[in-house]
């Protein structure tokens, strides 16, 4: 039996058939939440403007859920906001509570007391009796007490100095208070002479004091 020629050699096929793969790539990146962005804006500018803490804190609670239902990002600025947002509305309403507290303190007082009622000075106004006359110095409290009651002088006027040149003395504020005094229409109505001025101290003056009171002595 004779032996078989061994099979030729396969040559590689020239058309191999191909496959699609695609490159391996990181999942796009969910959009920025623009509110979040605003409400971090708005929390840090309460610097400028104390009421812009609380408009950061409402955006900051509003971009936190709209990154949650949206699955957008920004969680991070939100909440940056709410926390100094809060800082911001603490600082607001410190500023309005002071600002409330610094009118009432400067408001006059009724004119009616039902008694002695220990005041500053700056919340005397026309009407009001004062029990005791204080010294020659700085005034800061005076006890007013019902004008039916025994008094030493009462306030006839309460006025403003128009001035805003710097302190030029303490002889000249008290002359400007008593030029004030006898051209307000209220004490001009009385006729009867000025014997006291109650005029702002040089600290008060470069505060930006500029009340003055018109006081007579009870006769």
């Amino acid at each position: 039996m004779s032996e078989q020629p061994p099979a030729p050699p396969t040559s590689p096929d020239p058309y191999p058939a191909t496959h699609y793969a695609p490159t391996w790539s990181a999942a796009a990146r969910p959009p920025l939440e623009g509110l979040a962005v605003a409400a971090l804006v708005a929390a840090l500018l309460f610097w400028l403007w104390p009421t812009l803490g609380l408009v950061g804190l409402g955006l900051g609670v509003a971009a936190l859920r709209a990154t949650r239902a949206k699955g957008t990002r920004g969680r991070g600025l939100a909440r940056a906001a709410v926390v100094v947002g809060a800082v911001g509305a603490l600082v607001a309403l410190g500023a309005t509570a002071a600002v409330v507290v610094a009118v009432q303190r400067s408001r006059p007082i009724a004119t009616d007391v039902s008694g002695p009622v220990t005041t500053t000075v700056n919340r005397l106004d026309a009407g009001h009796c004062v029990r005791d006359l204080p010294s020659d110095g700085p005034v800061s409290e005076i006890v007013v007490v019902p004008c039916g009651d025994k008094h030493e002088a009462e306030v006839r006027a309460r006025v403003t100095v128009r001035s805003q040149q710097p302190w030029p003395g303490q002889t000249r504020v008290d002359e400007l208070v008593r030029q004030a005094c006898e051209l307000d229409e209220h004490y001009a109505r009385t006729g009867e002479p000025l014997d006291v001025v109650w005029s702002p101290d040089e600290s008060g003056w470069n505060g930006g004091d500029r009340l003055g009171l018109c006081v007579q002595r009870t006769r």
